[in-house]
């Protein structure tokens, strides 16, 4: 209490309180101005159990009125059960879905907060396990930047604000082969009246990559901030073009159960017509040497030439 409300010397606190299914009441002087807090030490107190509290100020003169009373808990408990029924499943080459049947309310001492997904790869040790919290009590959530073609042990706990109880028995689940690392080649385009027709090259995958099941297509107009979503299976696409000199930006991907692959980006103008963008493979690639060796091919030829 501030000074002006203290009404005299020898000024202190006695704190009343009682667990909240008891009919007495226990009392505390508190000979202390600037004292705010009171630790109740008793060891038959169980975890998270509830007490009436009241406090009223007193000093040489008598005592004041109580304060209202409230209802505090002592400490909480970590929890003694784990959740139970886990089941992990793959969502893609880097993330996975993961459930699980919640742990009851009244088997926890204090409040759950929520459960910490712990995961880690077959070869490692549970102790060196990644950790995800949920922020609920939804008892589902998704773990994402796993690595493609691996095999996760798996556990989920129930926590509150003591710490992590018991883990669940653990399930196991493989992510995904990776999607293809190649985006769509040699994408080319042709406009008719209002409308674009692009096209591009099937990917196929390889055999440590995802099956390509479709196409992902996104595109927006010059002055548009939002990119507008297509699922195609087919290798091509007609879209709407601006009515002025605007252009449309266009990106196409593979998407199958790995997840999304790398994107190939294309531009659009009204007054492009038709266009190609050429992608070779590796494989062209590397059949055609260098400019800066047929250059230095030719030098050499010349230099003999001279010779001679």
């Amino acid at each position: 209490m501030a000074r002006e409300y203290q009404n005299g010397d020898g000024f202190g606190y006695i704190l009343a309180f009682r667990r909240k299914d008891s009919s007495s009441w226990s009392e505390v002087r508190i000979p202390h101005v600037d004292s705010s807090r009171f630790v109740y030490f008793n060891q038959s107190v169980m975890p998270y159990s509830p007490f009436e509290v009241k406090i009223k100020a007193y000093n040489r003169r008598g005592e004041g009125p109580f304060s209202q009373t409230v209802v505090v808990y002592s400490a909480e408990e970590e929890p003694t059960v784990g959740p139970s029924s886990i089941n992990a499943t793959a969502l893609s080459a880097f993330e996975i879905q993961v459930s699980w049947e919640p742990v009851q309310q009244l088997s926890v001492t204090g409040i759950l907060r929520g459960y910490e997904i712990r995961y880690w790869r077959q070869h490692e040790r549970e102790a060196a396990a990644d950790r995800v919290r949920t922020a609920g009590l939804e008892p589902t959530a998704r773990v994402s930047g796993l690595r493609p073609s691996t095999r996760y042990h798996v556990a989920v706990l129930a926590y509150n604000s003591a710490g992590t109880g018991p883990p669940s028995p653990r399930t196991t689940v493989t992510t995904r082969k990776p999607p293809p690392n190649r985006p769509p080649a040699n994408v080319s385009w042709r406009i008719q009246g209002s409308a674009v027709t692009v096209r591009w090259d099937q990917v196929t995958a390889m055999h440590n990559e995802s099956v390509v099941l479709g196409y992902k297509v996104l595109y927006k107009h010059e002055d548009q901030t939002a990119l507008k979503f297509l699922d195609k299976t087919k290798t091509s696409v007609s879209l709407p073009l601006p009515n002025d000199t605007g252009y449309v930006v266009m990106e196409v991907r593979t998407w199958g159960e790995g997840g999304d692959g790398p994107a190939q980006e294309v531009i659009v103008s009204r007054d492009s017509g038709t266009g190609m963008m050429v992608q070779k493979n590796a494989s062209s690639t590397s059949s055609t040497p260098p400019l800066h060796l047929l250059s230095g091919l030719l030098l050499l030829v010349l230099v003999l030439l001279s010779d001679l």
